[in-house]
Order: C-alpha cells, then sequence, then structure tokens
C-alpha cells in the first residue's frame, strides 16, 4: 500500500484503470496541523512529515519513506520484510549509511550538542556518520513506544533556535536528516544499516560509475538537478534509466499533479523569495544564463522575483511566452538618483545599489544580492527561507566568511584610520576580522530600515572615497561596495548570520578550485577578471562548462542578453 501526502493547493487523482487498482491512498496534509512546520511553508511539511508517520499510519507497523526524486529498481516489499527482526528489533529506523562524519557535515560542535540534551562522549560524536533520510524505513511501533516524534520534534526546536537547521549543500529550508542523524546514527540497538543498493544519491549533481546505477535498488536524484528538469547539471547522470519509467506511466494513464485553481488565486499559498541584480552593458551576457538558473534550480519557481535593475544604455524585456511568465521585473536607475553614484559612472551605479534596497524595494523584507556572473545551482527559495530567523533575526546581512583572509590585509586599512572615520573596535577584535564576497549576499531589509544602515553606509562609503581608501586589492570595480559592507558587519555581533560556503564558490575567474568544490556547490562565482562568457578565458580560469549549458538553454526559450537602447 502505497500513501501520497500532497501538501499546498495542488491535487492528483490515480486514473481510474486496470492499471491502478486501489493500492494507492491519497490524502491533503496542512502545514498548521504539525507543531514543527505550524506558520511555515509547504517546503517545510513535506520535509518534516516523516516524522509524523506513527500518527498518521495508526495501523502500520513499519513504513518505507521515499522523497520523490527517486525510482526504486529492487523488491520493497521483499526488504520490508526483512527488516526490523531478531537483533535489529527495537531499532527506529533504517537507511543506508555514509562515510561521512556528523560533525563536520553539520558543523555542530559537541559542545551545542550537550546544550540540547543530546550528551554522548566525545570521540562517539567524532566517530558518527551520517546518512541519508531521503530512503529510509521506520520502525513505527518502537516509534509510538518511545515517544520519537516528540523527541525529534524537540530537536528541531533545538537546532533552529540555535540557527543550525541546515546543513551544506541541502535543498530544502530545513533538514529533516540531521535531527534523525543526531538521535540515531550511532546509537547501539538504535539504527539497522540497509545495503548501499537501495539509496544510489547524488544522482543530481555528480557522477557515479555505470555498474552502481545499473546495479542500484533506488536511484535517487538528491541535488540541485532532477531528472524532469529540461536542463540537468552537467555532472548529473541517470536521466536515461528514469525517462522509461516516466514514459511509461503516461502511458498508463497516471499524469502528474497539478496545481488547483486556489493555488493561482491564493498569494498566501508561498512567499515569495526576491533577488536583485544590476547591470550595465558589461554584465549583459550574463544575464540569461543566471536568470534559467536561479528558476530552473528551485522547487518553488513560481514562488521567485527576480528584480532586475538596469544602468546606462542598456534595454531588456524577458520573453512573452509560458517559460518566463510575470516573475522578473526590470527597472531603469541612474547614477544621479543616489548619493554616492552622483556624477560617477554606472559602474558606481551597479556597484553601490544594493545599498539601496530598503528603499527601491519597501514592501520586501529579505533579499537576496547576487553580481551577474554568477551561476546558481541551489534552491534559492529554499534558503531564504531558512535565513534571519531564531538568533539570526537581528542580522542586517548574511554572507559567506572567508576563513584566513584578514580585513586589515586585504583591504590595507590601518586601526587608526578606521578610528578616524568613527568605526571604534578593540584593535584586537579588527585584527581578527575576516572579509566576506559581498557579490552573494542577503539583506534583511526589515533591519536595516529600521536601524537606517543605508545612510551609515553611505558615510562609510564617503569617509573611505575622502582617504582614498575605497579600492582594495584584485578588485574589478572602480569603489568596493564589499569594504563598507565588511566594515559594518562582519565580526559584530549579531549583524551578520554566515552562510554555507557552498553558496559562494567565487574567484572562478582567476584560480583553480577543486572540482568537487565546484560540483557540491550552490553558487559559481566568476569574480575576477575573466567571465565565463568572454572568448578567451584567463589560464587560471575554470567551470566555464558548467555555465555554458544554462546559457544555451536560456537562448533555447527566448531569452537573450540585452541590447543597447535606440
Amino acid at each position: 500500500m502505497q500513501h501520497v501526502f500532497l501538501a499546498g493547493y495542488v491535487s492528483f487523482d490515480l486514473p481510474k484503470n486496470n492499471d491502478w487498482p486501489d493500492r494507492v491512498v491519497v490524502r491533503k496534509v496542512h502545514a498548521d496541523d504539525f507543531k514543527i512546520s505550524k506558520e511555515r511553508t509547504s517546503a517545510h511539511l513535506m520535509n518534516f512529515i516523516r516524522f509524523y508517520m506513527p500518527e498518521l499510519l495508526p495501523d502500520a507497523d513499519k513504513v518505507m519513506w521515499l522523497d520523490a526524486d527517486v525510482i526504486v529498481t529492487g523488491d520493497i516489499h521483499a526488504l520490508l520484510e526483512s527488516l526490523f527482526n531478531g537483533k535489529y528489533g527495537e531499532a527506529a529506523i533504517a537507511a543506508v549509511q555514509r562515510s561521512k562524519k556528523v560533525l563536520p557535515a553539520t558543523r555542530i560542535k559537541p559542545e551545542q550538542l550537550s546544550t540540547m540534551g543530546l550528551n554522548r562522549d566525545p570521540q562517539e560524536w567524532a566517530k558518527t556518520t551520517v546518512f541519508n533520510a531521503g530512503i529510509c524505513v521506520l520502525n513505527l511501533q518502537v516509534w509510538r513506544r518511545e515517544g520519537y516524534t516528540a523527541e525529534v520534534e524537540r530537536v528541531v526546536l533545538e537546532l533552529r533556535a540555535r540557527g543550525l537547521g541546515s546543513y551544506q549543500g541541502m535543498n530544502t529550508p530545513e533538514s529533516s536528516q540531521t535531527p534523525l542523524v543526531l538521535l540515531f546514527s550511532g546509537v547501539k540497538g538504535r539504527f539497522q544499516p540497509l545495503d548501499s543498493c537501495w539509496n544510489m544519491d547524488g544522482l543530481g549533481w555528480k557522477k557515479r560509475k555505470r555498474t552502481e546505477i545499473e546495479t542500484s535498488c533506488a536511484l535517487h536524484w538528491s541535488g540541485p538537478a532532477k531528472p524532469w528538469f529540461k536542463v540537468m547539471h552537467p555532472k548529473s547522470m541517470g536521466n536515461g534509466l528514469w525517462t522509461p519509467y516516466d514514459e511509461a506511466a503516461q502511458r498508463a494513464g497516471l499524469g502528474t499533479i497539478r496545481s488547483t485553481e486556489k493555488h493561482t488565486r491564493n498569494k498566501k499559498s508561498c512567499t515569495t523569495a526576491h533577488i536583485a541584480l544590476a547591470l550595465d552593458e558589461k554584465g549583459m551576457a550574463g544575464l540569461p544564463a543566471l536568470l534559467y538558473s536561479i528558476y530552473n534550480n528551485t522547487a518553488k519557481p513560481e514562488c521567485v522575483q527576480t528584480h532586475v535593475f538596469l544602468a546606462g544604455d542598456i534595454f531588456f524585456e524577458p520573453p512573452k511566452n509560458s517559460h518566463w511568465p510575470d516573475r522578473v521585473v526590470v527597472r531603469k536607475v541612474h547614477a544621479e538618483d543616489f548619493k554616492i553614484s552622483k556624477e560617477r559612472t554606472t559602474a558606481h551605479l551597479t556597484n553601490f545599489i544594493r545599498f539601496y534596497m530598503p528603499e527601491l524595494l519597501p514592501d520586501v523584507d529579505k533579499v537576496m544580492w547576487l553580481d551577474a556572473d554568477v551561476i546558481v545551482t541551489g534552491d534559492i527559495h529554499a534558503l531564504l527561507e531558512s535565513l534571519f530567523n531564531g538568533h539570526y533575526q537581528k542580522a542586517a546581512l548574511a554572507a559567506v566568511p572567508r576563513k584566513g583572509k584578514m580585513l586589515l590585509s586585504s583591504t590595507r586599512l590601518k586601526i587608526e584610520q578606521l578610528s578616524t572615520m568613527g568605526l571604534n573596535r578593540d584593535p584586537q577584535e579588527w585584527a581578527k576580522t575576516t572579509v566576506f564576497n559581498a557579490g552573494i549576499c542577503v539583506l534583511n531589509l526589515q533591519v536595516w530600515r529600521r536601524e537606517g544602515y543605508t545612510a551609515e553606509v553611505e558615510r562609510v562609503v564617503l569617509e573611505l572615497r575622502a582617504r582614498g581608501l575605497g579600492s582594495y586589492q584584485g578588485m574589478n570595480t572602480p569603489e568596493s561596495s564589499q569594504t563598507p559592507l565588511v566594515l559594518l558587519f562582519s565580526g559584530v555581533k549579531g549583524r551578520f548570520q554566515p552562510l554555507d560556503s557552498c553558496w559562494n564558490m567565487d574567484g572562478l575567474g582567476w584560480k583553480k578550485r577543486k572540482r568537487t568544490e565546484i560540483e557540491t556547490s550552490c553558487a559559481l562565482h566568476w569574480s575576477g577578471p575573466a567571465k565565463p562568457w568572454h572568448a578567451v578565458m584567463h589560464k587560471a580560469s575554470m567551470g566555464k562548462d558548467m555555465w555554458t549549458p544554462y546559457d544555451e538553454a536560456a537562448q533555447l526559450t527566448g531569452l537573450s542578453g540585452g541590447r543597447l537602447s535606440k
């Protein structure tokens, strides 16, 4: 018996024919009916609802959970018959164990776990490995008897309160995997390992040996690209194994889930994620690929709004076709309209305009800024949902911190110069402050408005300009937008929320990166002199092969770069 839980304003009915007897039960669920998804999105609900199977399936003893990006090639009935017997009779969960350690994977420290009531010997935590919870089996009898649903709820709320609900490379607002791993992995008697064939994961972002795919029991397109996407991640694979199942299902009359009429009318069905970027003539060539990557790699493209600000004598309009509904807003801006770009170039304007988002987007609470030389491979909607919550709710900015790259040496600023600009900190604090790359960042616009940060950034820009300190080593813009942001927010408790390093794989325009870093990134960034649309690239640049498929796909949808205004 299969149980399909639908969230949000979607509908799905099985065809009335002999191919589909009464073995699939469809049930609607709502986020507000469950403690940890209340007042959150359908993405939270779909991620966390597996914890509520003991309640939702009161007559079932065990159940196999499958993410939607899975194809089963093995015998599920035989597998379930074999589980939770003998020495594993009291195990709560079965899954495929991974060699990846839980502490580096989640970036949680043993002392943080202790404060959450998760007490183990530090050496035990160091040895504990993760598992992928997209395919797992729950022993519902044990879950009910031990009250594990309530315990998982408690851990989720503890992680949420500390801003630890997500981990590297994930494509959901919060992790359902982390609480399960923390409670069950490495605990004797609580976990039953499955044969590795039962979760051939990562097919959405990395290469697998063909023999592994062909001998698997379950194929799993975890990662940013799904097998039904029109354009896949260059390293994804296995689509040829998914397509025959999809085509056979269509022939049997099994269609896809559809949006109900209410969904199209009710704007509360999802929270809009806002993206902003600014371009002049030099950056226009990167726009089609960037836009395509944003919408191709999110689970909720209908809930993403992109604001494109154009500077100078250029023109851009998304094509009027089904590929590009009204999700991209284009607006012309002029250097003279903003204090720190007045009487300056369009390059100054496109660099500094991010500081004016609180004014330009008055009804938006938070916005993600992207430079034009970026490709997004992660789920932006899920990321934005996860930010500025818990003890980061008063943070003004989120970005990827650069470990080891120190502010003073990078900008060549001296502490006494900072003091004369009204930027007073203990010298030891300045010495420890690191930088971040502001080409990909998220602004908490509610906090910016309340604290008047736009005016404060303007003041710092003018102070730097007056001293001839507006630029720093290696930058490709006339003045730095990064330096004032770093000076105001980096290293200041409560003002800055760190993003996972996968969200800014920068430097691709001038330095080598490990191929594994590129393949597991959430955002590729060609910061540096060479851009992926340049005919000739810097000899050390890389990753152009990951940009080109997005650009080509964008062109096929009718999306092309802008042109000079007449």
